[in-house]
């Protein structure tokens, strides 16, 4: 709505992933953790680059922006309930993601006024990497129907 009130056109759908709807959203105080812990926590993810947190000179370098991400994502607070969306929200998950549970992920639906698709890849938080080409040719046909394209 505001976009639209300043005459700019809004985007054609949201796409998530990997994420619990934000009423949903389970809090990770990392304020608490010590960087053992957040190291922990980080690595139990996988993905790629997790090698650098075994190197004590690399980890010194990525584990203060990684808290700071961590804090943003703490940071946020959404209503019991956060406002409904009138786009289309296609909600990504990984299967064995540690995180989000698949009903969190699709908890989304609650929150358009629209469509709510969930779609599920084998692996885990970062299943996106070894399916990137598939990732990709869902978001562009998706766009393509919505008349976004890519």
């Amino acid at each position: 709505a505001l976009l639209a009130a300043r005459g700019v056109a809004g985007p054609a759908a949201l796409l998530v992933s990997g994420r619990a709807a934000p009423h949903r959203l389970r809090r990770l105080s990392t304020d608490e953790l010590t960087d053992e812990d957040l190291l922990a926590t980080v690595t139990r993810l996988g993905g790629p680059g997790a090698e650098v947190l075994g190197d004590p000179e690399l980890r010194d370098l990525v584990l203060p922006p990684i808290r700071a991400d961590y804090g943003l994502l703490e940071a946020y607070v959404a209503g019991p309930k956060a406002p409904a969306v009138d786009l289309p929200v296609v909600a990504y998950f990984g299967t064995e993601d540690p995180g989000p549970t698949p009903d969190d992920v699709r908890a989304w639906s609650e929150l358009t006024s629209v469509r709510c698709d969930a779609r599920a890849f084998p692996g885990g938080h970062f299943y996106l990497v070894p399916h990137e080409a598939e990732l990709v040719r869902d978001i562009r046909e998706r766009l393509a129907v919505l008349g976004a394209g890519v």
